[in-house]
């Protein structure tokens, strides 16, 4: 999705500050120098957002991504499909919602989710 850094600002300041993590070597000032303009074309930006995935599906994934990998297991080259990823992987439809929802409030913005519901992006 490509939209300008201020509409991405706006429609994510409706987050708490607790929600926000600042690198701690990030320096952060303040400066009455700046002004806010309209963004030109060159300014827009594409946003992906990845959602987190249960431990328990990312463990069950590697078990089997290893298991069709190693020459010693019966399952060795019974490689998975798309379908069969997305069930072990299990993601919650309504986190995937959720995030969508969010950014497709956002003036502009061309939001699409992969085939696996875990990136939300252009």
């Amino acid at each position: 999705m490509k939209f300008h850094a201020a509409a991405f600002l706006a429609a994510t300041s409706s987050y708490g500050l607790a929600d926000v993590r600042m690198e701690s070597n990030v320096n952060t000032f303040e400066s009455d120098k700046w002004e806010m303009t309209s963004a030109s074309p060159a300014d827009l930006i594409t946003v992906r957002v990845a959602l987190k995935h249960e431990e328990a599906a990312r463990q069950k994934l590697h078990t089997a991504l290893m298991e069709v990998s190693t020459p010693s297991n019966d399952r060795y080259g019974q490689h998975l499909t798309r379908s069969e990823i997305k069930n072990v992987l299990n993601l919650d439809k309504a986190s995937t919602e959720k995030v969508f929802s969010h950014f497709e409030g956002v003036e502009g913005a061309e939001v699409s989710v992969n085939g696996f519901g875990d990136i939300i992006s252009e």
